[in-house]
């Protein structure tokens, strides 16, 4: 009894002494305390290392996946006060709309009960409106059967109706063989013909001039589909790129590119660029990088468009600048530090190769501090994601790690979203 005792004051002082030492005091101890495997008895050891280890960082990004999930989710709700609405918006509408828009992401079941009624009544708006609800990124569900079947429903009613954001949609989810949709890119050119002869405008969350000629030139330049045209895709690229759309101006510029036009490639590219689109920003910086568009590498030019790229969220900008620094000539430490910023930044955001990556840099403790917990929640983010070697390094770390702290690791894995393999 007295030693049970003592191992519970022990552990009251480790936990003291661990929410100090990390800075999160101000923290609730019940999710300070969610973090501890159960065990009746704890190590010398397990107590030593609770009160040292730095546990911030993980708590860092735990809060930056809830930000991002919460942009995300307020994303949704925006999609549904921009949607088109054809006809008269009564005030009775906007109120719908509004508490509807609140609902998504927090009660599936009852946005769906606000909006069905006006959907079976025949309203283009409200059934467009019950197709989107069913999207899994919406309702926060698995894709299934029976949503793919509400998806299809509603959208081709809406879509029937004249509906433009539904016609769209159709053409995405057939294209792009989403949400349970098998890929089929003649009835998606047909979904985006209708929309792109649709009077009404589309107003949808993130969309743009020419995105619908866009994705019709994707279909005419893909090669699966038989009625491949490269002179039709070539006509409607120059439409969308005519209305400023950044995606086909990239595409234009990479096809310019492939032909040695760099000056239009150049020209092309840096339109697309100036709209903030970030991988219109990586290609220049890597064309300057690899002397494409100069007579050498250009050092200097590449640094200021992959930072662009980087401040503008683009993961893949990340991870080449970390390869930049990682493969210098001369790895002087201060690169290869800059080389684990970088993968660190790319693997946060969820890039598998920097997971995989920065997990090696925390695993070896050359170039950053060691740190095998944290190695091994990178080795375990990049094999959910779809890293498989780094199975091998999971299963490697599972016997340097003590049982306290793998049971903890495999903890903060699920905390992260990303359960580890068994």
């Amino acid at each position: 009894m007295r030693k049970h005792l003592c191992i519970i004051f022990l552990t009251l002082i480790s936990l003291q002494a661990f929410c100090v030492a990390t800075a999160w005091a101000q923290k609730p101890s019940e999710a300070l305390q969610t973090l501890l495997p159960e065990a009746t008895e704890l190590t010398q050891d397990d107590l030593s290392f609770l009160s040292s280890y730095n546990f911030s960082w993980f708590f860092d990004v735990l809060e930056y996946q809830t930000e991002k999930e919460q942009k995300v989710l307020k994303d949704k709700q925006n999609s549904v006060l921009e949607m088109t609405w054809l006809g008269v918006l009564s005030e009775e509408d906007k109120e719908l709309i509004n508490a509807v828009s609140n609902l998504v992401g927090v009660d599936h079941k009852k946005a769906i009960n606000l909006v069905q009624p006006h959907a079976k009544q025949g309203n283009p708006n409200y059934q467009y409106l019950m197709g989107l609800l069913h999207v899994s990124s919406f309702n926060k569900q698995s894709v299934s059967k029976s949503n793919t079947l509400q998806i299809q429903y509603w959208c081709t009613e809406a879509a029937s109706n004249g509906h433009p954001n539904a016609q769209y949609q159709l053409g995405q989810l057939h294209r792009l063989g989403i949400e349970g949709f098998e890929a089929d890119l003649n009835l998606a050119l047909k979904w985006y013909i209708e929309a792109l002869n649709n009077p009404n405008e589309i107003t949808r969350s993130r969309f743009e001039p020419g995105d619908i000629e866009n994705q019709i030139a994707r279909i005419y330049s893909n090669d699966s589909f038989l009625g491949k045209d490269e002179k039709e895709a070539d006509k409607y690229y120059h439409m969308a790129a005519a209305k400023g759309n950044k995606y086909a101006l990239t595409s234009l510029g990479a096809m310019a590119f492939r032909k040695g036009n760099f000056e239009e490639f150049l020209e092309l590219t840096k339109k697309s660029a100036d709209q903030g689109y970030s991988p219109a920003m990586l290609s220049l910086a890597v064309a300057y990088l690899t002397g494409s568009v100069t007579v050498l590498p250009d050092h200097y030019t590449y640094r200021i468009w992959v930072d662009k790229a980087i401040a503008n969220g683009n993961v893949d900008a990340m991870f080449h600048l970390a390869d930049y620094f990682q493969n210098m000539p001369y790895p002087f430490p201060e690169n290869l530090k800059k080389a684990a910023k970088y993968y660190q930044k790319a693997a946060r955001e969820g890039n598998k190769r920097a997971q995989y990556l920065f997990a090696e840099l925390n695993e070896a403790g050359t170039v950053i501090e060691k740190d095998l917990i944290r190695a091994y929640l990178n080795y375990n983010a990049a094999y959910v994601n779809g890293y498989e070697e780094a199975l091998q390094s999971l299963n490697r770390l599972k016997t340097q790690l003590s049982p306290f702290q793998l049971k903890l690791a495999q903890k903060m894995a699920e905390k992260l979203g990303h359960p580890p393999p068994p």
